[in-house]
């Protein structure tokens, strides 16, 4: 009779130990946590103004559902943008959706009336831990001149189970005094 309540709570413990095991698991396919497309991203000013970059061109799939879209746009070079007004030295950081940031990304500058791409230093908040970064911003940079900035998100699958994308934002900055 022990045997049969022993036998009866360790089957119990292992279907509730492989439900809380499977819920973590799949932490990624939760409905309504995987969005339909990518998630917007923001230019934090240092007086704190949020502005949205415009995002262009995308592919975009929920691994679980295999849900696809591609949306093609204009190159971010031919949007007649509405520049956001910075100081020389300003520093800019970029925020991305708290739950679904681009794991992968890089930023190009391309110098007002420039359809080359320049190089330029940006730092990376990775583990979330750095005082200069707010809130959930990934990218920090000054603005030394006027200009695009491009930003190119990568979500891959191997990283996350339920996103598998990719998308461009871009936004432009005005320098002045």
């Amino acid at each position: 009779m022990v045997q049969g309540r022993a036998r009866r709570l360790f089957l119990c413990l292992l279907f509730v130990f492989g439900a809380l095991f499977s819920a973590a698991c799949d932490k990624f396919f939760v409905p309504g946590d995987v969005p339909d497309k990518p998630p917007d991203i923001y230019v934090l000013t240092e007086s704190g103004e949020e502005i949205p970059a415009v995002r262009f061109g995308y592919s975009w799939t929920q691994v679980k559902s295999g849900k696809s879209e591609i949306a093609d746009s204009i190159p971010p070079l031919a949007y007649e943008f509405d520049p956001i007004p910075v100081k020389a030295g300003e520093i800019l950081q970029i925020l991305f959706d708290k739950n679904h940031g681009a794991p992968i990304f890089s930023v190009d500058f391309y110098p007002a009336g420039s359809e080359e791409a320049v190089q330029f230093e940006y730092e990376r908040n990775i583990g979330g831990e750095d005082p200069r970064f707010a809130d959930n911003s990934v990218a920090l940079f000054p603005a030394e001149e006027s200009g695009i900035f491009v930003v190119n998100g990568t979500w891959p699958s191997w990283y996350n189970d339920g996103i598998d994308g990719e998308a461009v934002y871009a936004f432009a900055v005005s320098v002045g005094d």
